[in-house]
């Protein structure tokens, strides 16, 4: 069975009327003007009840949600999408917002670009679901041929190869792009240094993980950006304003320091990409210090978590108050877990025995 599936979005159907009141001016003269549209939220079990729906009758501009991140593998699941789009190509849309797996998105950029699109300057695309986290995605998604406004980070972006990544100028901001590049030279250092200095065919993915941790905390001499923070009322919190490197992963790389998000990211990099292949992801939650950020690791169908910024690798953060927010995928697929203190040394024993001589 699909590990996905019970994290798919499903069951959502709502086709309500808004009327809000916008500020605006006449003649110099503030007024409020109306502005009503539909909001449809849809998900793709609902496809066909949405399109068959005769009692529907949209006189209005929409502003929708869809949510597909299935997976499409037969004739019948692209015939559905297909009249799906033929539909949406019919309506007034002030936006559209698509969430799919690596799947669904694959798909939606062919059907979209064979059919002629219309609403692409309305459109905004997020990969919400890395169904295939590690091994090269087909044909890089074809995210060339999306249309519309593409909402993905650099972490996934860096997996795509450059001539892609040059043909989505336009369509991800500009900064985005430039860390996806600059992420795949991090990438390829740290496998030459992990390469360089240990017996790589023969490592674990616990050894890896551990090898990454210290990469960042004594390599690179990642710092805690400290100065950026400040606590109120026994919680840590940012200092306004803030420059918007320290929570980002090639930012955090380039100026040596980072708060927990930059720092989970980067880490999530160094595991998650042609080279290591390992199943990494970021984690976002709640630690006694306030919101917080780490990384999860999928190795032996657990899921491993490692706090840069305080834990470590392999700790039980659950028993030290993390909280992982609702929204997080992977801990509704992979059960958490833990090393002891003994395993964790077998895993540095590990590590130290692959270590090549006069390194």
């Amino acid at each position: 069975m699909d590990k996905f599936d019970n994290v798919v979005r499903k069951n959502i159907y709502e086709l309500k009327f808004n009327n809000s009141r916008l500020p605006g001016k006449v003649d110099n003269k503030s007024i409020n003007q109306g502005k009503n549209y539909y909001i449809l939220d849809l998900s793709y079990d609902n496809f066909n009840k949405f399109i068959n729906d005769s009692n529907n009758k949209i006189d209005l501009p929409l502003n929708i949600n869809i949510y597909d991140e299935s997976i499409i593998e037969t004739n019948e699941d692209l015939e559905l999408r297909i009249n799906l789009l033929n539909k949406l190509n019919q309506l007034n849309i002030n936006s559209i917002n698509f969430y799919f797996s690596d799947s669904t998105l694959y798909y939606y950029n062919l059907l979209m670009n064979k059919m002629g699109w219309k609403h692409s300057d309305a459109t905004s695309i997020y990969l919400s679901l890395d169904r295939h986290p590690v091994g090269k995605k087909p044909n890089d998604l074809n995210l060339e041929l999306a249309k519309g406004k593409i909402n993905i980070n650099e972490e996934k972006l860096l997996w795509l190869s450059d001539n892609t990544l040059i043909k989505l100028q336009g369509k991800v901001e500009d900064r985005i792009i430039k860390d996806a590049y600059n992420l795949k030279d991090v990438a390829k250092k740290f496998y030459e240094y992990v390469d360089i200095n240990y017996d790589i065919s023969k490592l674990s993915e616990y050894g890896k993980l551990l090898i990454a941790y210290e990469y960042v905390k004594n390599v690179l001499k990642i710092n805690f950006a400290s100065r950026y923070t400040t606590t109120v009322n026994g919680k840590q919190e940012l200092i306004n304003p803030h420059p918007s490197y320290i929570s980002e992963p090639f930012g955090t790389y380039k100026n040596k320091e980072g708060v927990c998000e930059g720092q989970a990211r980067l880490i999530r990099v160094l595991l998650n990409n042609h080279f290591m292949k390992m199943d990494a992801v970021t984690l976002s939650g709640k630690c006694n210090l306030g919101n917080h950020a780490w990384v999860g690791a999928v190795i032996n169908d657990k899921l491993f978590e490692c706090c840069p910024t305080m834990k470590g690798p392999f700790r039980d953060l659950s028993r030290s108050g993390y909280i992982i927010n609702d929204e997080e995928i992977y801990p509704k697929i992979y059960k958490r877990s833990y090393l002891t203190d003994e395993q964790i040394n077998q895993v540095r024993n590990h590590v130290k025995q692959l270590k090549k001589e006069g390194r």
